[in-house]
């Protein structure tokens, strides 16, 4: 074995430590973001369960721009009853 091609494997090595260490740094900010998302919704819309939070006003007022949102949390809470759906989200199968 050559000196170059000791450098070539073990940088394609070091690449593929990196790109896993990206995936999981990727998996840990999308988990991150989708519990803010469920955190922000619980807080501005928290009173159509009974909880005080913000007034409705300003709940009403952010609908327009948290639309998407909305869309994503009622199609998760349907999701909720089915509990290996879940599980095969977050596993992305």
């Amino acid at each position: 074995m050559r000196l170059s091609d000791f450098f070539r494997s073990a940088r394609e090595f070091f690449d593929g430590i990196k790109e896993g260490f990206k995936e999981r740094t990727v998996d840990a900010v999308e988990a991150e973001l989708k519990d803010m998302e469920g955190a922000f919704g619980l807080l501005l819309f928290g009173s159509v369960m009974g909880m005080p939070v913000f007034s409705s006003f300003v709940g009403i007022s952010l609908l327009p721009y948290v639309e998407r949102e909305v869309i994503i949390m009622l199609s998760t809470s349907r999701l909720l009853d089915d509990f290996a759906s879940h599980w095969f989200e977050i596993a992305d199968i």
